[in-house]
């Protein structure tokens, strides 16, 4: 295998940068040979050229939480480098990432396992009350499919929602007819309403968005290179420079991302590429065996090429016929049911968990699956898969096989195109929820909700569920860190009211309307020197009840961020 290069992007860039027809025709042809076992880097449709300065900027983007409507998703939340650009928190084994499939009751075989996305919200930015996830992150529903690598599909996302040719949402022109999926893919989760939005979020509100934020200003780590290009400039600026005149628009977003989602690229870094360039011993003897059970029990068929995936729709057997209708939703078609695109194998190992609703958490549990021919039946259930009867030697040498050879060992390492910013949702700033409050009469204890950063000069949403229906409650928020007993061990806890502090009196929501929550948004000052220190706040809930007692949720602590 060939070691990573000093300047991998710098590298690709000047693979890519082809323009005109030629480039279209270089870019079809790059696909055609994938699937013969030729993987080189993939070509830009001629309307959006590769550059430094725009493949940077679709970096900003990428990794910009701002740019959501709760300032808490970015791109990079749910296709993350050590993921192989797919999200490890889907794991079935993770809290809060299990979504209630299409029979609407929870704990089924329909449930699937998917990324957490942005908080239930109304339009003016109060927390709304959804049922499964109350005031937190709603899920998605399919597993996240992989990012690296996308830039050789001619079609995107799991149902193929994001065509090839790229069209202006705001006037329908057709900006490149083909070769654009990751540009059509790139637009679509800024209004999605469970993806980083609220319901279908207009453009021109996304526009403000990103034109009203600091590139990066909640990120951290960011890479001195980006840093020293961004140097203190505006969105704005950024796409001027990146473009080569003024404007920010939903087109450019699309492009600058899409320019940077094709430096995700594992072309020629992966054991498998130098076995297939002639080097034999790039595999160990038990992984050349396994990729000999690849070929002979038919996995090429769907799975050719050093792309490792032919972009067809197929249905697997893994739903039943009221689960997930798949490419159906697309096209109408009930032939359509329940089939999804075939997806690349390249640095599947760091991609669990798999299938389209995260039902298999390791390698050995897909081939499993495909081994016994899938889990139901269907009239359009595509006939390769069947019963293979492989011996237990076969599996393993075909687990293999799907590790390591299909690896590229800078997205673990963070290295070259991989390498990590950091997000604040990820990190200490956050706010954080401690304690263990006190429960009401009917053995219930109110949850504490906030989750937004906390940025001085700006609103957050501090909320509560749990709560009993129609009681009154009360915040407390108070800058002192004045609390009873240790506030990280777990203890019930209860914040005295110190210098400065304050209280906010509200109704929580009757029946029907939340089942016992709320949401308070409150301005944080705009006081640049409160800037390192912190609020904490505690919700007390006023029983109705006969017999009724105080109860309260765990506390919360806010550090004040600029």
């Amino acid at each position: 295998m060939k070691q990573p290069r000093p300047h991998p992007l710098m590298s690709l860039l000047s693979l890519m940068s082809l323009s005109g027809r030629l480039g279209l025709a270089l870019t079809l042809a790059s696909q055609a040979a994938a699937l013969q076992g030729s993987l080189g880097p993939p070509v830009a449709p001629p309307e959006n050229p590769m550059t430094l300065a725009k493949a940077r900027l679709g970096r900003a983007l990428f990794w910009d939480e701002q740019l959501s409507t709760l300032d808490t998703m970015a791109c990079a939340t749910c296709h993350l480098p050590e993921a192989g650009g797919a999200d490890p928190r889907t794991m079935q084994d993770l809290p809060g990432s299990t979504y209630i499939g299409w029979d609407r009751t929870l704990g089924t075989e329909d449930d699937t396992h998917s990324s957490p996305g942005i908080a239930g919200h109304t339009s003016d930015l109060h927390l709304s009350f959804k049922k499964q996830t109350e005031l937190g992150p709603q899920l998605t529903i399919r597993n996240t499919p992989m990012v690296f690598d996308a830039a050789y599909a001619p079609i995107l996302l799991l149902d193929g929602k994001a065509t090839a040719d790229f069209i202006d949402p705001m006037t329908g022109q057709v900006i490149s007819p083909v070769g654009a999926a990751l540009e059509s893919q790139a637009i679509i989760p800024y209004s999605d309403q469970k993806e980083m939005s609220f319901f279908e979020r207009p453009v021109p509100d996304v526009i403000a968005d990103v034109r009203a934020s600091a590139p990066l200003a909640l990120a951290e780590n960011v890479p001195a290179d980006l840093a020293a290009w961004i140097a203190g400039r505006s969105y704005d600026e950024l796409f001027e420079e990146a473009f080569g005149s003024p404007g920010l628009d939903i087109v450019r977003i699309g492009q600058a991302v899409a320019t940077y989602e094709r430096t995700l690229v594992t072309h020629d870094q992966i054991p498998f590429d130098a076995y297939l360039d002639g080097d034999v011993n790039a595999l160990t003897a038990e992984e050349r065996a396994g990729y000999d059970v690849f070929l002979a029990r038919g996995c090429v068929t769907c799975h050719p090429g050093a792309i490792m995936s032919d972009h067809e729709f197929r249905n697997i057997g893994l739903d039943g016929p009221y689960d997930d209708v798949g490419r159906e939703f697309i096209t109408g078609m009930a032939t359509d049911h329940g089939r999804f695109r075939t997806p690349t194998l390249r640095n599947l190992a760091l991609t669990a968990p798999y299938f389209h609703d995260g039902s298999a958490l390791t390698i050995e549990d897909a081939v499993e699956f495909f081994d016994v021919g899938g889990r139901h039946a269907a009239p359009n259930k595509d006939p390769l898969i069947v019963p293979l009867g492989m011996s237990a030697l076969e599996k393993s040498r075909l687990v293999a096989f799907l590790g390591r050879p299909l690896t590229d060992p800078r997205a673990a390492n963070f290295e070259g195109p991989y390498e990590r910013l950091g997000l604040y949702s990820e990190s200490a700033r956050r706010p954080q929820i401690y304690g263990a409050g006190t429960a009401g009469s009917q053995g219930e204890t109110p949850r504490m909700w906030a989750i937004e950063p906390t940025r001085l000069g700006r609103t957050i949403n501090v909320g509560v569920s749990r709560a009993t229906p129609g009681a009154p409650a009360a915040l407390l928020v108070s800058p002192e860190a004045d609390v009873l007993g240790s506030p990280f061990q777990g203890a019930t806890l209860h914040v005295r009211l110190g210098p400065g502090a304050s209280s906010y009196r509200i109704q929580v929501a009757s029946p029907g309307f939340g089942e016992g929550s709320q949401s308070l948004r409150l301005m944080l000052p705009d006081t640049p020197a409160l800037a390192g220190t912190s609020l904490f706040a505690q919700w007390l809930i006023f029983d109705p009840h006969p017999g009724g007692r105080l109860a309260a949720s765990p506390a919360v602590r806010m550090l004040l961020i600029h």
